[in-house]
């Protein structure tokens, strides 16, 4: 690691740690020095009680709970003098604390009547009850009428000589006249953050709602029945609920309060987590203390939202700095640019991941919760594992220096007088004859002197199909034999076993094309050299196209192709673990005989020979230079089924060789090749998790919709995180193929539509390929007649549903939640980010129904046409050494 490494390295700790004091930096309040207030609303309930189930409070809590507030204040308010809060009265007396007793009124009107009648009798026999609440925005709620609840309060003023009212908000008070006139004294509830107030406009806010309420009742006393601010809970408007802005609002309001001699009730003395079902998050709360009987906040000096902020800053920073510093011990030749992304990408995942784990500790989470949030936090981790294997990929292919596995092809020692035997390979099944007898001209037109073509056709039922094959394959001389297999099992790892079995006895490599594959001349000739080195398994040559520009549709899908084949391969190649392709392949026929030859239980058997030769100790070699060309799929369904096939084989690998690539167990692969097999397949896991968080999605937005005042949006400190991953991860491909393929700013946006289109297919192939053993082997149609418009469209219906629920999610949320704050914002975004794998979909659908460019039957014509590997008219940049 470079001296520059370890500052770079440093600097980003340093600057992260600042990123953090920043955050929670100290808030300057008025102090409160007084010492008490003057009255605080008082529920004893505990963590895990919920009187709406009906559980009781015990007399034990309620006596050290009074004993704690004694040292607060002089009064409480309560709510209710049934499921033993009637010995609240007695307790208090005992501690020298008033109170201003409530009854709870609600539609049961049989409860209503014992909350009234104990409140009488209560009332009647503690004389430190000096003032009688009737139900508690009972008229908010609608609950009551207002003769109902004027009656009650009669009937309460009537039994007891004493002075009674109810707790409503400022606006009931003033749509009711005749409520006021029944009442002692006006019972009023201030709340600025539910009314979207933001906390440093609240006070003043309050303050003008009060002398609203004094103006329409003059002759009334006026108690704040209900005064304060939550220190957790969704956003409202302005209004930010956090530990920091209630300590705020209190100490401010209790200055004024002061001033102007208000008689009023702090909400609430405890927090109340038991509300949080009804209220939404920010019901539980409003305390003064924690559910644990902590005070949350000091009452003089200022104020951070977490007093132990470094402890957690050093988790992240420390956790960051691991990452960074393994990596780069491992790249000791990492560039400047590539350390400062380094830096800056692990120490942004090391903070989200403790900001996203904080609250797990300090939020009052029930069981169900919690879990929710644990599955937040998996898919968190997750997603980081994403971010990083994208990270390496990039800083390796563009800032390590140059690559150190180059090939150049050796020269056989004794001409090609003496060059081995390659038997070449081509399985065919219902097959377009013309396309497979100019693959086989191509095969015929071959430089080299020591090779054998073996046409293998299986269940191809078609005469019309396989007997033009024959012909050809005749035609063509000794070198090319034809066998026709009307009934094979094994998908083409059977055919190509079959195949190997009518190998000429002395063939020392064995080649496999697909039956589209255009080869160059100088394939065997420029590739078998490399077999000189013993310890070579197989050589692969990339896939490449020779129709990219025959329409709009096959172009997205060749620069799609080329992130793969010249970005992701080349890395792999690096460390000696490619993936290895059913086309454009040689494979030493000793190695290939070694491992038992092809899997028939694979539906992708290219890729699991890849991997058992790796596993027993063979070497590969990537050649990054176009030897053979074939045709892209003609159709949406097409390529969408080709891509199901890829991520269904790699998870049957998956589950089948787990031990090699997880534990490492009882093979040669190194490490770096489990990881390289595993990083290739992660973006395909990661569209089946996103697949489920889709659906989560959805399902959760309906929920917002349908409850939005109790249901909370997710977490920010998840929802940041991943839509910070997604724009990086296109800034990745972008970059990336500009450095590795010269591809223009225009192709690079069509590989990421293509890319993101397939996302869908992708996720359901993992899901697939996870649970069930099998699926029929579905080849990739070639030829085939362009659909139409409605026809490529058709092909994305599914994706077509999915946007379509989405989009109605979305705006079912913005109608019923409004863009009010930050979080909405962020859970749009996440809709949005979301819906664009299924946009692209149909996008690329209907690309796929424009007319054609250019006539299939040119391209039918024998011979080998003279496309270059990259699109005409592109060519690759030069770039400084």
């Amino acid at each position: 690691m470079s001296h520059a490494t370890k500052i770079i390295l440093t600097f980003g700790a340093l600057v992260n740690l600042a990123i953090w004091a920043w955050v929670y930096h100290p808030h300057g309040a008025p102090d409160w020095n007084n010492g008490s207030v003057a009255g605080v609303s008082f529920s004893p309930y505990e963590r895990g009680q919920d009187p709406e189930n009906g559980d009781a409070v015990h007399e034990e809590t309620i006596r050290r709970d009074l004993e704690l507030l004694s040292n607060l204040t002089r009064r409480v308010r309560t709510y209710s003098v049934l499921g033993g809060l009637h010995h609240i009265p007695a307790d208090a007396m005992a501690r020298g604390l008033s109170v201003t007793a409530g009854a709870w009124i609600s539609t049961d009107f049989n409860r209503n009547g014992n909350e009234i009648s104990s409140l009488i009798n209560l009332a009647n026999k503690h004389l430190n009850i000096d003032r009688l609440l009737v139900g508690n925005e009972a008229l908010l709620r609608e609950d009551v009428s207002t003769d109902t609840l004027i009656s009650a309060i009669a009937t309460v003023r009537k039994k007891t000589r004493k002075p009674v009212s109810t707790a409503e908000p400022w606006h009931v008070w003033l749509a009711n006249p005749a409520l006021a006139d029944s009442v002692d004294f006006i019972g009023v509830q201030l709340l600025p953050y539910w009314e979207g107030v933001p906390v440093k406009e609240a006070v003043p806010y309050l303050m003008a709602r009060l002398a609203q309420v004094q103006a329409a009742y003059p002759d009334k006393p006026i108690v704040l029945t209900e005064i304060g601010w939550p220190s957790a809970g969704r956003a409202i408007g302005g209004a930010r609920a956090n530990r920091t802005n209630q300590a705020l609002f209190l100490r401010e309001f209790l200055t004024v309060a002061a001033a102007k001699n208000l008689d009023y009730f702090l909400i609430e003395a405890f927090d109340q987590p038991w509300k949080i079902s009804f209220e939404g998050m920010a019901g539980g709360y409003w305390g003064l203390f924690d559910v644990d009987r902590q005070e949350k906040f000091p009452w003089t000096g200022p104020i951070r939202e977490r007093d132990d902020w470094w402890m957690w800053a050093l988790f992240a920073i420390g956790f960051s700095a691991i990452l960074g510093l393994l990596y780069a011990q491992m790249r000791p030749t990492l560039r400047l640019p590539g350390a400062l992304l380094l830096v800056g990408i692990t120490q942004t995942i090391g903070s989200a991941l403790i900001w996203a784990l904080i609250p797990m500790g300090s939020l009052y989470l029930s069981s169900l919760e919690l879990a929710v949030w644990g599955l937040l936090f998996v898919a968190a981790v997750f997603l980081v594992a994403g971010v990083l294997v994208d990270l390496f990929e990039a800083t390796d292919l563009m800032w390590t220096g140059p690559l150190r596995r180059k090939f150049a092809a050796p020269i056989l020692s004794n001409g090609v007088r003496d060059a081995p035997k390659v038997s070449i390979h081509v399985p065919i099944c219902n097959e377009p004859p013309a396309l497979v007898r100019r693959t086989l001209a191509a095969l015929a037109n071959l430089d080299y002197p020591n090779y054998e073509v073996i046409v293998l056709d299986n269940n191809t039922y078609d005469d019309a199909l396989w007997a033009p094959v024959e012909i050809q394959c005749q035609t063509l001389g000794r070198r090319f034999r034809f066998f026709r297999y009307p009934k094979l099992s094994g998908y083409k790892g059977g055919a190509l076993n079959r195949a190997l079995e009518h190998s000429a006895t002395d063939t020392e490599i064995i080649g496999v094309i697909d039956s589209d594959y255009v080869v160059k001349r100088d394939w065997l000739k420029s590739l078998v050299p490399f077999f000189t080195e013993a310890e070579i398994g197989f050589v692969q040559a990339p896939q490449d196209y020779r129709d990219s520009r025959e329409n709009p549709f096959k172009r997205f899908c060749f620069w799609e192709y080329a992130g793969f084949f010249r970005i992701g391969m080349v890395r792999r190649n690096e460390k000696n673990a490619i993936i290895q392709h059913g086309t454009m392949t040689l494979i030493r026929r000793h190695a290939l005989d070694m491992v038992g030859g092809w899997s028939d239980w694979c539906i992708t058997e290219d890729a699991e020979l890849g991997l058992r030769l790796a596993h027993d100790g063979w070497k590969s070699a990537y050649v990054a230079e176009s030897y053979g060309q074939g045709v892209t799929p003609d159709c949406l369904g097409a390529y969408k089924g080709q891509r199901f096939r890829w991520a269904y084989g790699a998870m049957q690998i998956l589950k089948r060789r787990w031990r090699w690539l997880f534990a490492g167990r009882n093979t040669k692969l190194t490490r770096s090749q489990r990881f390289q097999y595993l990083a290739g397949w992660f973006p395909w896991i990661s569209d089946a998790a996103g697949l489920f968080f889709t659906t989560a999605a959805i399902a959760w937005t309906v929920a917002l919709i349908a409850f939005p005042k109790t249901t909370e949006l997710p977490p920010a400190a998840f929802l940041a995180p991943s839509l910070a991953a997604f724009l990086f991860r296109q800034w990745r491909l972008f970059k990336l193929y500009g450095h590795a393929d010269a591809c223009p700013a225009r192709d690079r946006a069509k590989a990421a539509l293509a890319g993101l289109a397939l996302s869908h297919t992708v996720a359901k192939a993992v899901i697939a390929g996870l649970v069930t053993s099998s699926r029929p082997f579905k080849r990739t149609p070639k030829y085939q007649k362009a659909p139409r418009l409605l026809r490529g469209l058709m092909m994305a219906a599914e994706e077509a549903a999915i946007l379509l629920c989405l989009t109605g999610a979305a705006a079912g949320f913005v109608v019923t939640n409004g863009l009010w704050h930050v979080d909405a914002m962020l859970w749009l975004a996440i809709l949005t980010v979301l819906a664009l794998p299924y946009a692209a979909t149909i996008i690329l659908g209907a690309i796929n129904g424009l007319p054609l460019r250019a006539k299939r039957t040119a391209q039918l014509r024998g011979g080998t046409p003279a496309i270059p590997a990259y699109p005409p008219g592109e060519r690759r940049r030069k770039r400084r050494p």
